[in-house]
């Protein structure tokens, strides 16, 4: 967007040819670098880091899982063991 000032500036048709040049200049530039930016989108969504990001979810899981598990193991599994030593102990 030309400012106020800018446009005060264009006095003569060369001018005018200049500031025209100009701008499709930066909109050029603008647009090669919208273009890159595209292109690093495109990267991160390959199939190969698409699948990494797959696996360290779901290695992620199954540690949560098993920690979850030893847990609960270290909460009721007493319990069970002590059952069965007073079973055992009974028989005799």
């Amino acid at each position: 967007m030309m400012s106020k000032i800018q446009m005060k500036k264009l006095r003569t048709l060369q001018d005018i040819k200049l500031e025209k040049a100009r701008l499709k200049y930066e909109m050029l530039v603008a647009e090669n670098n919208l273009g890159e930016d595209l292109h690093a989108v495109e990267r991160v969504f390959t199939f190969s880091s698409t699948m990494a990001s797959i696996t360290k979810g779901i290695s992620v899981a199954k540690n949560v899982y098993d920690k979850v598990n030893s847990i609960i193991e270290k909460l009721f599994g007493k319990k069970r063991k002590k059952k069965s030593r007073e079973e055992y102990s009974g028989d005799e």
